[in-house]
């Protein structure tokens, strides 16, 4: 019997799904290769004689290492950022490039939000798998375990742990060693802010699974639970999990950028959305793009996230109303 046409046009993509992929997609390639195109600064004897390199090729410039003071003082005059090369997004209070800083801080935003989920995914994965499937003692510890978890509103808990682990102490001796774990602190707190959510929900779909006749077989002939979870039941559940998982990503994002706001993002030797976001929220109403050019991006990846991961739960039929 043929698969009715709503049910069949349910399960695929469809052409805003690809999109969406073709825009994660996209970013990776753009965090893989971008800090290979970056100018240098020009050195003559080790003195800094041109500190945005040449202008020629891409307008990248490492928004580390380049500073174009010329157009930031261009920029406060007649509002438009104009140096030796034409900035297209103009630069920040400290002459960097603000395209540039969002093209290279991909990398690091992207690290951060799918290295903490897929670590949350796997924890919170096994946690619910077990959970679901054993029930009785077990299940109501790990239950009890993701209630407490997720009654911590998200973004305080995730400041706690990262002003707990990585705070930077005045102490200088210290700073420098604070100062290496903020980013490994980051995705700490963020496992932690999601492993209850996709633990849930993967208790859920494993309650789901767990009384189907396959499962019920394979007990019959005597599999092992180990087996029947790893074999008969997770590979039901992935799809469920994978679709929540990129709509983590999405929240992951946004917090990691409320993080750099408030201070506590990643260090000042590296790059992000948020930190791009944070350098210019002190000159919001003078130079709005400073904080706008880095925002699109957040926003236009959240949206491909959520999107996808919706367009994922219609196609594998994952249903809401179990989870």
């Amino acid at each position: 019997m043929p698969e009715p046409a709503s049910s069949a046009a349910r399960r695929k993509l469809g052409i805003g799904g690809w999109i969406c992929a073709a825009w994660i997609g996209f970013l990776v390639l753009v965090s893989l290769v971008a800090p290979m195109l970056t100018a240098e600064p020009v050195t003559e004897n080790g003195r800094v004689v041109e500190g945005c390199g040449t202008g020629e090729g891409l307008p990248l410039y490492d928004p580390l290492k380049c500073s174009d003071l010329d157009a930031t003082r261009e920029q406060r005059r007649t509002g438009q950022a104009v140096g030796e090369f034409k900035h297209l997004t103009g630069v920040d209070k400290s002459g960097g490039d603000v395209f540039s800083a969002t093209v290279i801080g991909t990398r690091t935003t992207l690290i951060i939000a799918f290295s903490s989920i897929a670590l949350a995914a796997l924890l919170g994965g096994a946690m619910g798998l077990v959970s679901g499937y054993l029930g009785g003692k077990i299940d109501m510890i790990f239950s009890g375990l993701f209630d407490v978890m997720i009654a911590f509103p998200p973004l305080i808990l995730a400041l706690l742990i990262v002003n707990t682990y990585a705070a930077i102490p005045e102490d200088p001796k210290l700073a420098e060693e604070a100062i290496n774990r903020r980013v490994p602190g980051i995705i700490l707190a963020l496992v932690v802010v999601a492993t209850p959510i996709l633990g849930r929900i993967t208790r859920a779909s494993t309650l789901t699974w767990a009384g189907r006749e396959f499962v019920m077989a394979a007990k019959a002939l005597g599999a092992r639970p180990l087996r029947i979870m790893l074999r008969e039941v997770l590979p039901n559940v992935v799809p469920a999990l994978m679709s929540i998982a990129l709509l983590a990503v999405g929240v992951v994002v946004v917090t990691e950028s409320s993080l750099s706001l408030i201070g506590l993002g990643v260090p000042d030797g590296d790059t992000s959305w948020g930190t791009v976001i944070a350098s210019g929220a002190a000159d919001l109403r003078r130079y709005p793009h400073q904080v706008f050019v880095p925002s699109i991006a957040v926003i236009l990846t959240i949206c491909a996230l959520n999107f996808l991961g919706d367009a994922l739960r219609r196609k594998f039929d994952v249903r809401e109303s179990a989870l």
